[in-house]
């Protein structure tokens, strides 16, 4: 008899718990200056300072799955690398605090549904 009230509770706090971790579809374009970024990478920070990341690919990405609630966010764009003999490389360098999600100056609140988060850092 203990086995399955013990089985009953665990199986009612799980679904307690499933409850409370909803999440978002995130989708937008990043731009810098009016201009959509040819490269780079988002990222999202949940409360609890967990990540979440995309690939930005021509201005846009998306987020599957952020949990619901205040994200700050930070954008990185690759390091130019080139190679004797090898294309031009052109990226573009963003201020630093875009790099930092104390600094950036980017947070959004996450709904638990689909929704668009379009950027233009301006510096």
């Amino acid at each position: 008899m203990t086995w399955r009230v013990g089985g009953v509770l665990l199986f009612g706090a799980a679904l307690a718990l499933s409850g409370c971790a909803r999440s978002g579809e995130v989708t937008g374009v990043v731009k810098h200056k009016g201009q959509p970024l040819t490269a780079g990478t988002i990222v999202f920070y949940d409360e609890g300072n967990h990540t979440w990341t995309s690939d930005i690919k021509d201005g846009a990405y998306r987020l599957p799955s952020v949990p619901t609630g205040k994200a700050k966010v930070v954008v990185l764009t690759p390091q130019p690398i080139s190679l004797p003999g090898g294309p031009k490389v052109i990226t573009v360098t963003l201020n630093p605090r875009y790099a930092d999600p104390e600094k950036s100056g980017l947070a959004y609140d996450i709904h638990s549904r689909q929704q668009t988060i379009d950027i233009d850092l301006t510096d």
